[in-house]
């Protein structure tokens, strides 16, 4: 279990700073940033959209000591962010400064996920998350909740020097932010241009994230969204996903449901991972993973025809897919439904599950239906 929080190298900080700071970003972003124009306000979720309503970067924004705002943004897209922002702040008194070397985006606490990973041997059977009761209250005691979910921990700004204390010595940062990602995923959680770039915000749940207003003024890209959100129709949802080998699932009979589940019995049939000297035959196979972009399809469909998802994230055994949730509006329940995951090598495939986070709205499955 992670002690002391992680630092995230896959976000950037920007200060944006100015009199016509807020207002800028009122007229660009999805969400009511408003509120923070108060001294001590609390951290807002938003995105920026490009003009077909499609997400271009999400981002959080905390108001430092001196009045600036600090812009947690995702490091791969920070120049593509950044040389945006510029574009549209025209001639406005907002400056534009970038803080990565000095200031570090930080995580801690959040919620044990209870998703149990369904193997025979019962290796990993939940992905834990940071833990910011045993962290050092000086570094993180002024850190503010995470503003998409109570159960996502606190989430905040802090100095470099200070960020590098927090994990143990000796220990890999990239380990914890990885295992950060996973338990993320556990929760159905996308974040960062590579998850939700090009995706419609509500296809990325970000409404249920609370990245959206629907009250506020204009912002780019907020037509189509608007529309969508009124209509109440969402066809596609990112939902968490949990991959494995055929034989390692819990025989469930899911006839009738689109797909049948894999039994113990079943014995994998997909492509080997090659061991680290390079002969996939020498050691016992390997498990077959998951990656971005594979498609997804009922298990038992062919594969000639429509996908019904794909996959947009993985690490592991678990990952993230963006799926028409009408198959699991149908299903009896969501260990019901069974997919597989196919990349460009008809050997090449993964069996998958989904389940339904805790904190979704309850008429997102219905309303899929309509």
């Amino acid at each position: 279990m992670l002690a002391r929080g992680v630092s995230l190298a896959s976000r950037r900080v920007l200060r944006i700073a100015g009199e016509e700071a807020i207002p800028f970003l009122q007229r660009i972003l999805t969400n009511d940033v408003r509120s923070l124009a108060d001294a001590g306000a609390a951290p807002v979720y938003a995105a920026l959209q490009n003009a077909q309503g499609r997400v271009r970067h999400d981002l959080f924004l905390h108001r430092e000591f001196g009045g600036a705002l600090l812009a947690d943004l995702p490091a791969d897209g920070f120049k593509d962010a950044l040389d945006a922002l510029v574009k549209l702040k025209l001639r406005s008194p907002v400056t534009l400064d970038d803080a990565g070397e000095e200031l570090r985006v930080v995580v801690a606490g959040g919620e044990r996920s209870d998703r149990r990973d369904p193997t025979a041997d019962g290796s990993a059977e939940w992905v834990p998350p940071v833990d910011a009761e045993s962290a050092d209250d000086d570094i993180l005691s002024f850190l503010q909740p995470d503003p998409r979910w109570h159960g996502l921990g606190l989430r905040g700004v802090i100095p470099a020097a200070a960020a590098a204390e927090l994990l143990p010595a000796g220990a890999d940062p990239e380990e914890a932010e990885a295992a950060y990602a996973q338990w993320r995923y556990t929760l159905g959680v996308a974040e960062g241009s590579e998850e939700l770039g090009g995706l419609l915000p509500l296809e990325c749940n970000l409404a249920g994230l609370n990245a959206i207003s629907f009250d506020k003024g204009c912002y780019i890209g907020q037509e189509l969204t608007a529309r969508t959100h009124h209509t109440g129709v969402v066809r596609k949802r990112i939902v968490p996903a949990l991959f494995a080998r055929r034989s390692q699932w819990i025989a469930k009979d899911s006839a009738g449901v689109g797909g049948r589940a894999s039994t113990p019995q079943e014995k994998w049939s997909g492509h080997e991972v090659p061991t680290r000297n390079g002969d996939a035959n020498t050691n016992e196979q390997q498990k077959p993973r998951a990656r971005p972009g594979m498609d997804v399809f009922l298990d038992g469909a062919p594969t000639t025809g429509k996908p019904v998802g794909k996959v947009i994230a993985a690490r592991g055994d678990v990952g993230l897919i963006l799926l028409r949730i009408e198959h699991l509006a149908k299903a009896d329940s969501a260990e019901d439904l069974a997919l597989v995951a196919h990349g460009n090598d008809e050997r090449c495939h993964v069996d998958a599950r989904v389940n339904i986070p805790d904190w979704w709205d309850d008429t997102w499955l219905q309303s899929s239906l309509r």
